[in-house]
């Protein structure tokens, strides 16, 4: 998984294919970059910045901006997470992509999935005050 938006891979091989809406779809090429994801981005940025503006009180302009975009980029790779596991073998109840059993693919993705959610716990704490930072630390 990268920390931006991806590639496109052109709209027989893109994992979105079937969710993603049809303005993305007919504009799709292979290798320019992904145009869904590309909007999610722009979207989650402008709406993150509105909503943690508060934050800005006590973080320089350049941390904000790099915690809101970090996030944002987290999001794609939790929609991403959320398509492989809706692909991937064993959690689609098939019987794997060559045929054999890959029990490992499971807790990797748990793996995966733990680590995106410490991460966003980190971030969302860079955006709160003092006082409910402590809070939350305690719980």
């Amino acid at each position: 998984m990268i920390d931006d938006v991806l590639p496109s891979k052109g709209i027989e091989r893109c994992v979105y294919a079937d969710r993603c809406p049809w303005v993305f779809r007919s504009r799709c090429a292979a290798g320019s970059r992904c145009g869904h994801e590309s909007y999610l981005l722009d979207r989650f940025i402008s709406s993150a910045t509105t909503h943690y503006a508060y934050a800005k009180a006590w973080l320089t302009t350049a941390e904000f901006e790099l915690t809101i975009r970090d996030l944002a980029v987290l999001s794609l790779q939790h929609a991403r997470l959320a398509a492989r596991i809706a692909n991937e073998w064993p959690f689609n109840q098939g019987p794997g992509v060559d045929g054999v059993s890959r029990p490992l693919v499971g807790i990797a993705i748990g793996r995966y999935a733990t680590a995106l959610h410490r991460k966003r716990q980190l971030l969302i704490r860079r955006l709160l005050d003092q006082a409910t930072d402590e809070y939350w630390a305690t719980v």
